[in-house]
Protein backbone atom coordinates (compact mmCIF):
# COMPACT_ATOMS: atom_id res chain seq x y z
CA UNK A 1 0.00 0.00 0.00
CA UNK A 2 2.89 2.18 0.70
CA UNK A 3 4.45 0.76 -2.39
CA UNK A 4 1.28 2.47 -3.95
CA UNK A 5 1.30 5.80 -2.67
CA UNK A 6 4.40 6.36 -3.47
CA UNK A 7 3.99 5.47 -6.74
CA UNK A 8 1.27 7.88 -7.23
CA UNK A 9 2.61 11.01 -5.73
CA UNK A 10 5.73 10.27 -7.96
CA UNK A 11 3.33 10.39 -10.51
CA UNK A 12 1.32 13.61 -8.77
CA UNK A 13 4.73 15.13 -8.68
CA UNK A 14 5.27 14.53 -12.43
CA UNK A 15 1.93 15.76 -13.21
CA UNK A 16 2.76 18.99 -10.88
CA UNK A 17 5.63 19.52 -12.82
CA UNK A 18 4.24 18.99 -16.01
CA UNK A 19 1.18 21.87 -14.73
CA UNK A 20 3.87 24.05 -13.36
CA UNK A 21 5.43 24.04 -17.00
CA UNK A 22 2.58 24.40 -18.76
CA UNK A 23 1.75 27.42 -16.41
CA UNK A 24 5.05 29.03 -16.98
CA UNK A 25 5.08 28.82 -20.64
CA UNK A 26 1.15 30.24 -20.43
CA UNK A 27 3.00 33.28 -18.49
CA UNK A 28 4.97 34.31 -21.00
CA UNK A 29 2.59 34.02 -23.59
CA UNK A 30 0.23 36.62 -21.29
CA UNK A 31 3.37 39.00 -21.26
CA UNK A 32 4.05 38.88 -24.74
CA UNK A 33 0.08 39.25 -25.52
CA UNK A 34 -0.24 41.99 -22.90
CA UNK A 35 2.94 43.85 -25.24
CA UNK A 36 1.43 42.98 -28.31
CA UNK A 37 -2.08 45.13 -26.69
CA UNK A 38 0.11 48.04 -25.15
CA UNK A 39 1.86 47.92 -28.77
CA UNK A 40 -1.56 48.28 -30.10
CA UNK A 41 -2.92 50.58 -27.66
CA UNK A 42 -0.25 52.91 -28.35
CA UNK A 43 -0.34 53.06 -32.23
CA UNK A 44 -4.10 53.43 -32.49
CA UNK A 45 -3.78 56.26 -29.86
CA UNK A 46 -1.61 57.74 -32.12
CA UNK A 47 -3.88 56.86 -35.61
CA UNK A 48 -6.00 58.52 -33.76
CA UNK A 49 -4.24 61.74 -32.96
CA UNK A 50 -3.50 61.32 -37.18
CA UNK A 51 -6.79 61.27 -37.87
CA UNK A 52 -7.98 63.92 -35.80
CA UNK A 53 -5.07 66.29 -36.76
CA UNK A 54 -5.83 65.68 -40.18
CA UNK A 55 -9.86 66.13 -40.04
CA UNK A 56 -9.66 69.58 -38.05
CA UNK A 57 -6.92 70.59 -41.15
CA UNK A 58 -9.31 69.72 -43.71
CA UNK A 59 -12.13 71.55 -41.78
CA UNK A 60 -10.12 74.44 -41.19
CA UNK A 61 -11.14 77.33 -42.80
CA UNK A 62 -10.17 81.04 -42.89
CA UNK A 63 -12.50 84.70 -42.89
CA UNK A 64 -12.08 88.43 -42.81
CA UNK A 65 -14.54 91.00 -42.77
CA UNK A 66 -12.77 94.66 -43.53
CA UNK A 67 -13.08 97.67 -45.59
CA UNK A 68 -11.15 97.86 -48.79
CA UNK A 69 -8.29 100.10 -47.66
CA UNK A 70 -7.69 97.81 -44.45
CA UNK A 71 -7.59 94.78 -46.39
CA UNK A 72 -5.36 96.19 -49.12
CA UNK A 73 -2.92 97.89 -46.08
CA UNK A 74 -2.74 94.02 -44.32
CA UNK A 75 -2.07 92.35 -48.26
CA UNK A 76 -5.49 90.54 -47.77
CA UNK A 77 -6.87 91.79 -51.40
CA UNK A 78 -5.57 92.99 -54.37
CA UNK A 79 -7.65 95.72 -56.76
CA UNK A 80 -6.46 94.80 -60.24
CA UNK A 81 -7.65 95.94 -63.83
CA UNK A 82 -9.96 98.65 -64.28
CA UNK A 83 -8.66 102.51 -65.83
CA UNK A 84 -7.77 105.79 -63.89
CA UNK A 85 -8.67 103.72 -60.86
CA UNK A 86 -12.29 103.16 -62.09
CA UNK A 87 -13.36 99.53 -62.49
CA UNK A 88 -10.80 97.82 -60.59
CA UNK A 89 -12.00 94.44 -58.86
CA UNK A 90 -11.06 92.81 -55.63
CA UNK A 91 -9.24 89.53 -55.43
CA UNK A 92 -7.55 87.25 -53.06
CA UNK A 93 -3.91 88.02 -52.52
CA UNK A 94 -1.99 85.16 -54.20
CA UNK A 95 0.57 84.99 -50.66
CA UNK A 96 -1.89 84.62 -47.93
CA UNK A 97 -1.02 85.25 -44.27
CA UNK A 98 -3.36 83.02 -42.37
CA UNK A 99 -2.40 85.86 -39.23
CA UNK A 100 -4.80 88.22 -40.71
CA UNK A 101 -7.84 86.15 -40.74
CA UNK A 102 -9.92 84.56 -38.54
CA UNK A 103 -9.24 80.69 -38.46
CA UNK A 104 -12.61 78.21 -37.68
CA UNK A 105 -13.84 74.92 -38.06
CA UNK A 106 -16.43 75.06 -40.95
CA UNK A 107 -18.97 71.90 -39.51
CA UNK A 108 -19.37 74.26 -36.66
CA UNK A 109 -19.51 77.71 -37.80
CA UNK A 110 -22.24 78.55 -39.79
CA UNK A 111 -23.09 82.48 -39.42
CA UNK A 112 -20.05 85.35 -40.39
CA UNK A 113 -20.96 88.47 -38.55
CA UNK A 114 -21.18 91.00 -41.35
CA UNK A 115 -23.33 94.16 -40.14
CA UNK A 116 -22.43 96.86 -42.83
CA UNK A 117 -23.34 96.79 -46.96
CA UNK A 118 -21.28 94.54 -48.17
CA UNK A 119 -19.68 92.82 -51.08
CA UNK A 120 -17.94 89.11 -51.08
CA UNK A 121 -14.82 89.32 -52.81
CA UNK A 122 -13.61 85.38 -52.86
CA UNK A 123 -15.72 83.04 -54.62
CA UNK A 124 -18.53 80.55 -53.22
CA UNK A 125 -21.33 78.91 -54.73
CA UNK A 126 -24.49 81.05 -54.78
CA UNK A 127 -26.60 78.57 -53.56
CA UNK A 128 -24.52 77.53 -50.67
CA UNK A 129 -25.37 80.83 -48.41
CA UNK A 130 -27.64 83.63 -47.81
CA UNK A 131 -27.08 86.92 -46.87
CA UNK A 132 -29.11 87.80 -43.63
CA UNK A 133 -30.41 91.64 -44.61
CA UNK A 134 -31.27 94.13 -41.95
CA UNK A 135 -34.81 94.60 -41.76
CA UNK A 136 -34.39 98.62 -41.57
CA UNK A 137 -31.76 98.97 -44.49
CA UNK A 138 -31.90 96.67 -47.22
CA UNK A 139 -28.81 97.06 -48.23
CA UNK A 140 -27.00 96.29 -44.93
CA UNK A 141 -25.60 92.54 -44.51
CA UNK A 142 -26.23 91.74 -40.50
CA UNK A 143 -24.54 87.87 -41.23
CA UNK A 144 -24.02 85.53 -44.25
CA UNK A 145 -25.66 82.55 -43.17
CA UNK A 146 -23.52 79.56 -44.22
CA UNK A 147 -26.43 76.75 -45.59
CA UNK A 148 -24.35 74.14 -47.11
CA UNK A 149 -20.66 74.23 -45.88
CA UNK A 150 -19.42 71.87 -47.92
CA UNK A 151 -19.87 73.49 -50.51
CA UNK A 152 -19.77 77.13 -49.50
CA UNK A 153 -15.81 75.98 -49.03
CA UNK A 154 -15.24 73.51 -51.59
CA UNK A 155 -14.03 76.75 -53.95
CA UNK A 156 -11.91 78.37 -51.77
CA UNK A 157 -11.34 77.77 -48.02
CA UNK A 158 -11.01 81.90 -47.85
CA UNK A 159 -13.39 84.12 -47.12
CA UNK A 160 -12.63 87.37 -47.69
CA UNK A 161 -16.13 89.88 -47.44
CA UNK A 162 -15.40 93.63 -48.02
CA UNK A 163 -17.73 96.59 -46.56
CA UNK A 164 -18.63 99.11 -48.51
Amino acid sequence: MIKTLNEQIVQKDGELADLNSKLTSLNTQVAQLQTTVDTLGSLTTKQSQTINDQTLAMHTAYYVVGNSKQLQASKVINRTGGVLGIGKTSKLNDRVDNSKFTKIDYTQTFSIPVNSEAKIVTTHPSDSYQLEKDTKNKNKIVDLKITNPDKFWSTSKYLVVVKE
